[in-house]
């Protein structure tokens, strides 16, 4: 039997959990959009309320796509991964004025990307023999 890495396994389901605490934000910004300290916060942010929801939307639906896709063997969730996450790193970058404040996400960032593409994950992917861990 081809069994799945154990690093894509872990990596796919803390996508998925993420996925959803970020889908539970995103709703409990939307049902308080309308407080009076969320609108003094986002009124001194690059983005407004609503365009911060949007992309939280975005970030989530590239979480569970990734992470569920991991688990199905979809190749293209790993490289999907990687263009969100230099996304979201340049996105981090800019929103918070200091650039300096992306490095503890880029480092795990980097490591998340070491996993996902050792020799027994491509393997695992491409579909190629026992790949156990």
């Amino acid at each position: 039997m081809d069994t799945r890495p154990t690093s894509v396994t872990v990596i796919a389901w803390l996508l998925i959990v993420f996925g959803v605490l970020g889908l539970l934000g995103s709703l409990a910004l939307m049902t308080n959009s309308s407080n009076p300290l969320l609108l003094n916060v986002f009124g001194a942010a690059h983005l407004s309320l609503m365009e911060t929801i949007i992309v939280g939307w975005i970030a989530t639906l590239a979480r569970l796509a990734c992470g569920v896709g991991l688990l199905y063997r979809h190749n293209g969730a790993r490289y999907l991964l990687v263009a969100y996450g230099l996304a979201a790193l340049a996105y981090g970058g800019y929103t918070s004025g200091n650039a300096l404040s992306v490095i503890p996400g880029g480092v795990i960032f980097a490591v998340v990307v070491v996993f996902l593409f050792l020799p027994k994950a491509n393997g695992w992917f491409a579909g190629k023999g026992n790949t156990t861990d």
